[in-house]
């Protein structure tokens, strides 16, 4: 009898622990912080508008070099019309591929995000809406990201 309550008391407190015990922490996910375009007119008589869009990333892989981190994100942001064609700018050159910058930058300390500007120029109406198409690429860790967001041209 007293080894049946004894292996119960002991069942009992392992289940316990084992519901108390702490996960371990799973990878974060590489994901778009902030991707807020700010438009401004750049020739008013020919109706050319500069657009400034700061695309921020986190949790992106880092590499430890040289007692400094490391990180690699490439940014490319296509400009497509409401029929989903790529647009071109004021001098005949597609948007496809805008500013498809890379930030590489090597760091005291691990950053949990980073940001690369994206410009471009496009000639329209005010009112002219666009769609942009926003990936990041984190190269050291392997992972692209996607996304979709609406620009209408606004004064």
């Amino acid at each position: 009898m007293r080894k049946l309550i004894l292996s119960l008391f002991v069942a009992a407190l392992l289940i316990a622990l084992s519901g108390c015990s702490k996960e371990p922490e799973t990878d974060k996910k590489f994901e778009f912080k902030s991707t807020d375009p700010v438009v401004m007119m750049s020739d008013s008589a020919k109706s050319i508008w500069w657009v400034e869009m700061p695309v921020w990333v986190q949790n992106f892989a880092e590499n430890k070099v040289d007692n400094k981190f490391e990180r690699k994100i490439l940014i490319k942001v296509d400009v497509l019309d409401k029929n989903g064609k790529p647009v071109v700018d004021s001098e005949g050159n597609s948007i496809s591929g805008a500013d498809g910058e890379l930030e590489t930058e090597r760091a005291d300390e691990s950053q949990i995000d980073a940001k690369v500007d994206v410009q471009f120029e496009v000639q329209c109406e005010p009112g002219t809406e666009f769609t942009l198409k926003i990936s990041a690429t984190d190269q050291i860790g392997n992972k692209t990201i996607t996304k979709e967001q609406k620009l209408v041209i606004k004064p």
